[in-house]
């Protein structure tokens, strides 16, 4: 049986915390040492959020950014007690007030989001087999795809914002470090057919072919290969897990 704290000692801790996040003269405590957890408090809270964001933070005046950490503090329920998801309650709340940041910096922080999520991954990736074109492959478990409507890879201090879909795919590369691959859109689909289904390359090739309305020939098929394995030799793509019997057209035709 779990012991549940009596309610006044829950209604104290409460209390406390709210005087914390919420810095004002409407509290019992001694205005002088409330400041010093009200000071560590924040520090702690921006120093995980300024992590986080890096190029976010250096495209906004120190003002502005501190002035929405603390509005964070204040106005955002979490919905974790865990550090390591203050990050991501910060993007949530960012995505709620939206009207108060552009829409390519809103994308900008979940870019640099995913690239911290991805990177603190626990999976252990081992290198498989080289991909074939008979091959079921795996792609990394640490990687994701993510399409914008901005090149959030190029914002920085100079850039125009223009929108542009951009279909970028973040991973860990075998050297252990988190990259990105600018993708086509074609190749964008063949890298998202590979991780909705687990078929053999050819089956990928020939159904992206029929995506595409163009013709599956050896040119295709090549180009196709040619980019799995520029993904296996980079760590998106982890490598051959078995060999399939050919797909026969029928299945195509019902996808």
């Amino acid at each position: 049986m779990i012991m549940q704290p009596p309610n006044q000692y829950r209604e104290l801790v409460t209390e406390f915390g709210q005087a914390i996040r919420t810095p004002n003269d409407n509290h019992r405590y001694d205005s002088i040492r409330l400041s010093i957890y009200q000071e560590l408090f924040f520090n702690n809270i921006n120093t995980f959020i300024s992590s986080a964001f890096p190029v976010t933070k250096s495209l906004l005046s120190n003002e502005h950014w501190q002035r929405t950490i603390e509005q964070f503090l204040t106005q955002h329920r979490c919905q974790s007690p865990l550090f390591s998801e203050i990050s991501n309650e910060f993007l949530n709340y960012i995505n709620q007030c939206s009207e108060h940041f552009p829409k390519h910096l809103i994308e900008l922080m979940h870019y640099e989001w995913l690239e911290l999520k991805l990177d603190g991954q626990c999976d252990q990736v081992k290198k498989l087999a080289e991909p074939k074109l008979e091959s079921i492959v795996r792609v990394s478990p640490v990687s994701q795809l993510a399409v914008y409507q901005y090149p959030v890879h190029l914002i920085g201090p100079e850039f125009e914002p223009y929108e542009e879909i951009t279909h970028l795919l973040i991973y860990r590369n075998w050297n252990e470090i988190i990259s990105f691959d600018l993708l086509t859109p074609a190749s964008a689909l063949l890298y998202n057919s590979l991780i909705k289904s687990e078929r053999s390359l050819e089956y990928h090739f020939e159904k992206l072919a029929l995506q595409l309305g163009t013709q599956y020939n050896e040119s295709f098929m090549q180009f196709a290969m040619d980019q799995v394995l520029q993904w296996y030799q980079a760590g998106s793509i982890v490598g051959a897990i078995f060999e399939e019997e050919e797909a026969s057209h029928d299945d195509l035709k019902r996808c």
